[in-house]
């Protein structure tokens, strides 16, 4: 769980740092996409690694809290939670959507079959895959956009309490630096959260125009 779970936020983070090329523009965002693609077969095995990891992340949760339940079947009449916060509490429900979301996602921007009717990316003015027009095409409804906040919201809830689980369940959460480490944890889901919340808002606001 720990070691799929740091695949896919190192892989949240290189995400995000590309994703940020959009506010470059065509320059940025087009060619980014094409220097991906030129990857080839590396491209598909970073594509497989991530698949896994995600496979693995999920059957493991799954199996986690169905044993959990196995384990404490009787609910409590009052309950008062001392250190678990709205993140921890929340996992199970935070990966749901955020799995509902990476569907959608993959398929509006990588099979374009969008219920909203995405369009393919047609060619840039240098004969590149006009990916920030695609882009911007997809996030200018107002309903796709909120969805990809409150998804995102999810994201950062489940990256909160993860980073700090993953480094407890490694064996890397020494006393000494524990607060530091919890702390870290939160600014890396704040920072990828406002990031990729930006483009959205970015789009709704005209910041980024096709």
């Amino acid at each position: 769980m720990s070691i799929s779970g740091a695949l896919m936020v190192l892989f949240a983070m290189g995400h995000m740092a590309g994703n940020a090329s959009i506010f470059a523009g065509p320059a940025g965002i087009n060619a980014y996409a094409e220097r991906l693609a030129s990857m080839g077969a590396l491209l598909w095995l970073a594509r497989i690694v991530m698949i896994a990891a995600l496979a693995v992340h999920v059957y493991i949760g799954v199996a986690l809290s169905v044993k959990d339940e196995a384990f404490g079947p009787s609910k409590y009449v009052r309950r008062d939670y001392i250190r678990a916060g709205l993140a921890s509490r929340s996992m199970i429900w935070s990966g749901i959507l955020i799995a509902a979301f990476l569907t959608y996602h993959l398929m509006q921007f990588t099979f374009h079959a969008s219920i909203t009717g995405t369009i393919a990316p047609r060619a840039d003015a240098d004969g590149r895959k006009d990916v920030l027009g695609m882009v911007v095409a997809g996030l200018t409804r107002s309903g796709v956009s909120a969805f990809y906040i409150v998804a995102l919201s999810a994201l950062a809830l489940h990256m909160m309490h993860g980073i700090q689980s993953m480094l407890q369940t490694l064996g890397l959460l020494f006393e000494r630096i524990a607060g530091f480490a919890r702390g870290a944890g939160v600014a890396i889901a704040v920072i990828v959260f406002l990031i990729y919340i930006s483009i959205p808002l970015a789009v709704l606001a005209g910041v980024l125009g096709r």
